[in-house]
């Protein structure tokens, strides 16, 4: 039987890139957003402030647990609900900085207010 899951990119406590750790800290919401938004294919929360960012501004946590699962599936990365809920809640920005450099390592710039390499 072939698995076609994969693993992480980034491990949860990878802290090689500082500066989205800090933006996950500091401004969870518009990364939040901002994933929310380059999931569903426009650039910026800001395009769709009513889908990608009031939510992600009004219950964080919950927004967090549907984007991460929404990125494990799509990735086929394994993982559970209830994983993801306490990864979130135990450190939210490890899973958020883990979550955002997933999306930009497959192709899907999802850093906000920087300059993607």
């Amino acid at each position: 039987l072939v698995s076609n899951t994969q693993q992480w990119k980034y491990g949860l406590l990878d802290f090689s890139d500082a500066k989205q750790f800090l933006l996950s800290w500091f401004c969870m919401p518009c990364q939040l957003g901002q994933n929310r938004a380059v999931m569903a294919g426009r650039k910026s929360f800001t395009d769709d402030i009513v889908t990608d960012f009031l939510p992600a501004f009004l219950c964080p946590i919950c927004f967090a647990v549907v984007n991460r699962e929404d990125i494990r599936n799509k990735y086929q990365i394994p993982g559970s609900t209830g994983e993801d809920i306490a990864l979130l809640l135990f450190c939210g920005p490890c899973a958020m900085s883990q979550q955002t450099r997933e999306l930009t390592e497959q192709g899907i710039p999802a850093q906000v207010f920087m300059d993607v390499k």
